[in-house]
């Protein structure tokens, strides 16, 4: 007997409805996502990088975290594609880069500490602090590395990050958030940590990031826009 027009889409519906089962099945057997140790070494490696940037805003909170997330996502480095709609592969990701965040406030609030206890140069602390980074010594990093050690030898209890977001904000005020001035404002903290410590050792720094940390600043002023 010939089918009908509607005994036809009856058909169609209930092939529809068992291949969703089918694909429901799939996907439920599927392991729950994990930070891969790829994607982990990535997180942890712009981790440093945005706290080393010349352009973050603040060194804690949701604004050093979204910026990881972001050139995590642009770059899609080892995450679902899916990942827009997979809120456990995203909870799973915000928690790894908290961590690695987390890891990184430890490291050089370290370096701070064993900087100035032996004296060391802006440029010796920053050698230290890229060890093990894509990062790299130049002005715009010894600059802010500057400021960092500046607060923490007035600050160093647990609030210290806090403290330096409090200096961040106050620069940003005082120059009216001109880049210019900001830039201006850092760099004659730099100045005088080498007029310091140029009668004792002699160093020379990269005036400009390289092209990976410019690839980070640029999603960090983007975000900012």
């Amino acid at each position: 007997m010939k089918a009908t027009p509607i005994r036809r889409q009856i058909e169609l519906f209930v092939s529809m409805c068992a291949l969703d089962n089918k694909l429901d099945r799939i996907i439920a057997a599927m392991p729950a996502f994990t930070v891969s140790d790829a994607l982990m070494e990535n997180i942890k490696s712009y981790a440093m990088a945005v706290l080393l940037s010349a352009k973050v805003s603040a060194y804690k909170g949701s604004i050093p975290h979204d910026h990881v997330m972001a050139i995590i996502q642009q770059q899609r480095l080892n995450i679902p594609d899916n990942l827009n709609s997979d809120h456990y592969a995203q909870k799973e990701i915000k928690t790894a880069i908290q961590l690695e965040l987390t890891q990184a406030h430890s490291k050089i609030k370290k370096e701070l500490k064993i900087s100035i206890t032996k004296d060391y140069s802006i440029f010796a602390l920053a050698m230290r602090v890229v060890t093990n980074t894509q990062c790299s010594v130049n002005v715009p990093l010894c600059a802010r590395l500057a400021l960092l050690c500046k607060v923490y030898e007035g600050n160093k209890t647990s609030k210290y990050w806090d403290a330096v977001n409090t200096w961040l904000k106050l620069v940003r005020d005082t120059a009216n958030n001109d880049a210019a001035m900001i830039t201006m404002a850092f760099t004659n903290i730099l100045k005088a940590d080498h007029a310091m410590y140029t009668k004792t050792s002699v160093y020379s720094i990269a005036t400009d990031s390289d092209a990976w940390q410019e690839s980070v600043d640029q999603v960090i002023v983007g975000a900012s826009a």
